[in-house]
Order: structure tokens, then C-alpha cells, then sequence
């Protein structure tokens, strides 16, 4: 009970590399990874080349991949009756972006590769 009344909002964070914005560049994504992420075969994704500015690395520091579920009346019910993981998650996620959407779109501007997305992705799933 204690658990549910308190909770207003559970957030998940994720470092993934960010891609060095002097040197990466655009190349179609892989069949795989675009399967994995939910890309179009052959959209244009950022892959790592290396220069001076990143130390030939292709990556420059991290950006942080979150997901929030804010906790409304439906969890706090779930929570109270002892729901499972499944049916909680089920709920969170049908208006929220979960992890794997929100580094979806870091790929998508840009921001990291594929192979770093779908690295905090398999972890989810593992997790999840």
C-alpha cells in the first residue's frame, strides 16, 4: 500500500556514446539493425569515423537515453492488487515511450549508432 500511495513517477536511464559531431558519418542502416530498432530497410543512419577532435574514436562523450512512467490511478490499483510485471508494463507503456523508443530517435537524429541502441535495448529485454 505504502508503495503505491508515494509513488508519482519512475524514470529509467541509459548512457549510450554519443557519435562525434566533427567526424561521423551518414550510411544506410544494416538489414539487422533496422529489423531490431523498427527502422525502413536502408535509412540513413550516423556511424563512427574518427578525427583529431574525438582521439579517432568516431565518439565524443554520452547522452543519456530515459524513459518516464508517470504513476496514475490504474498502476497504483495494479500495484495494490499485486499485479504482475506484465500487466503494469502493458499499462505504463501504451502512452509512454518506453527506452528502445527513445533511443530509436537518438539514432534518428543522429545523436548514436544503431549498435549502441540495440546494445540498451537487448539490456531491456533482458531486464524486462
Amino acid at each position: 500500500y505504502l508503495l503505491a500511495a508515494s509513488l508519482r513517477c519512475i524514470i529509467a536511464q541509459r548512457l549510450v556514446r554519443r557519435l562525434c559531431p566533427e567526424c561521423r558519418r551518414a550510411e544506410p542502416a544494416s538489414e539487422q539493425a533496422a529489423a531490431l530498432l523498427g527502422l525502413a530497410p536502408g535509412t540513413l543512419v550516423y556511424e563512427p569515423a574518427g578525427c583529431d577532435a574525438c582521439g579517432q574514436t568516431g565518439f565524443k562523450g554520452r547522452v543519456g537515453v530515459f524513459e518516464a512512467v508517470r504513476v496514475d490511478d490504474t498502476i497504483r490499483r495494479l500495484i495494490n492488487e499485486g499485479g504482475d510485471e506484465v500487466a503494469i508494463a502493458r499499462h505504463a507503456f501504451a502512452r509512454s515511450p518506453n527506452l528502445t523508443a527513445a533511443a530509436r530517435a537518438l539514432v534518428a537524429e543522429g545523436a548514436t549508432t544503431p549498435e549502441e541502441a540495440v546494445r540498451i535495448t537487448r539490456r531491456e529485454q533482458v531486464d524486462g
